[in-house]
């Protein structure tokens, strides 16, 4: 094992360990969520242990990844030596991200926060940003999941991984039903509520006609439109007889 390895095993076990309250409920947050029964303080919304040991396995060092949302994941990315882009609204979860990171040791010069909510700050990447991994997180309400992607993907390589969290809620399974049926993605692994696919190939055009999830319905059009065809010759054709 190399010091570097070494280093991440520490900091990715000591995470797990540790379990730190990263996320921050405001009083305003309560008032809001109220009937979700949470309460106003340091609280932790993290992805199990398994998806942290995951990303220790394929997230490289100089890896370019970027998450919506943020937690434990973050600490991961930025541990592991990625130069990583955090979108999230909350300063001051970030602040706790860092302080979390420097005390044990792990460095946070390669860790971008974007304090946006992701409709608004991953609009603000320019052309010139490649990631080799995303992470979607954040918010999960429709249609965000799906904004997300839509986002993350113009910046993702071809042979890039994204990473998909909560895919039991509705709103976050309309993304992976389209990802895997679409044909540009392709399913590499589960864990638990968390899914992870591999990019295969750009889109050249997003109208719904050239994509793999519409298939059904484009078969659908141009069977219909086949038959009128036909009914059409045929109609000019006893017209013609008549004639």
């Amino acid at each position: 094992m190399t010091q570097t390895s070494t280093a991440e095993e520490r900091f990715i076990s000591r995470l797990i360990q540790e379990k730190p309250l990263l996320h921050v409920v405001t009083q305003g947050d309560e008032e809001e969520y109220g009937f979700l029964g949470i309460k106003a303080g340091p609280v932790s919304w993290a992805v199990n242990s398994e998806i942290l040991r995951h990303l220790q396995k394929i997230v490289k060092p100089n890896h370019r990844t970027l998450e919506t949302g943020c937690g434990h994941t973050t600490v991961a990315f930025a541990a592991l030596g990625a130069r990583h882009i955090c979108v999230n609204p909350k300063a001051e979860e970030a602040q706790s991200i860092r302080d979390y990171l420097k005390s044990i040791g792990a460095s946070t010069d390669r860790l971008q926060f974007i304090l946006e909510s992701s409709d608004v700050g991953l609009v603000s990447l320019g052309s010139e940003v490649k990631l080799d991994m995303g992470f979607i997180d954040g918010c999960h309400g429709f249609p965000f999941p799906a904004l997300d992607w839509h986002y993350i993907d113009q910046h993702l390589e071809v042979g890039g991984i994204l990473g998909v969290d909560d895919t039991n809620i509705p709103a976050v399974k309309v993304l992976t039903d389209f990802l895997d049926s679409n044909g540009t993605y392709r399913l590499e692994d589960t864990i638990g509520k968390t899914s992870f696919y591999r990019k295969l190939a750009h889109e050249k055009n997003r109208e719904w006609v050239f994509q793999g999830f519409n298939k059904a319905a484009l078969d659908k059009a141009l069977g219909k439109r086949s038959v009128r065809i036909i009914v059409k010759k045929l109609i000019r054709k006893v017209q013609g007889g008549r004639a």
